[in-house]
């Protein structure tokens, strides 16, 4: 092959990977503040929800480490079943609002990543509860959980972290 096709096919080949980064619906990976206390305003997040709202992204990552995270979330529509082997979720719903379904038997499940989370097409035998602005939601390790109906939208804050 000659060094211009070559150089072609690199170029393609990091343009098409910089185009699906581009389109994750993943936080962008932030480390956790370790020397001194972070403090976002009401403004703060506000401004950043607005900008989710907006641009219908999904996540703004406050922080996000190994066995932790943090994030601004915009829900919409139904979302994935997850189960979590090890971690817990903390929810505080700041707008909107829905259908939050936890428990039940996972339908079609398989395998989100390698700490053992599970993901599915549904559940049977649930239970749903209709959350909105103000609510507070925890859920366990081991319940798998999703909102499976979102009338509009949920921006929620989200912290994540291993229980086990």
């Amino acid at each position: 092959m000659r060094p211009k096709a070559i150089r072609t096919g690199i170029l393609l080949a990091g343009l098409c990977v910089a185009a699906v980064a581009a389109q994750s619906d993943r936080p962008e990976r932030v480390p956790a503040p370790t020397k001194e206390a972070k403090v976002w305003s009401a403004a703060d997040v506000k401004a950043r929800g607005m900008e989710l709202l907006k641009t219908k992204a999904n996540n703004y990552s406050f922080f996000s480490e190994t066995a932790y995270n943090a994030e601004l979330r915009n829900l919409t529509g139904k979302q994935p079943v997850l189960q979590h082997i090890k971690r817990g979720d903390f929810m505080v719903i700041l707008e909107g609002g829905g259908t939050f379904t936890t428990g039940g038997e996972l339908v079609n499940s398989k395998l989100q990543n390698p700490n053992g989370d599970l993901t599915a097409e549904g559940s049977k035998g649930g239970v749903n509860r209709e959350v909105k602005a103000g609510d507070v939601v925890f859920v366990p390790p081991g319940v798998a959980h999703y909102f499976s109906n979102i009338p509009d939208h949920v921006l929620e804050i989200l912290v994540r972290w291993d229980v086990k």
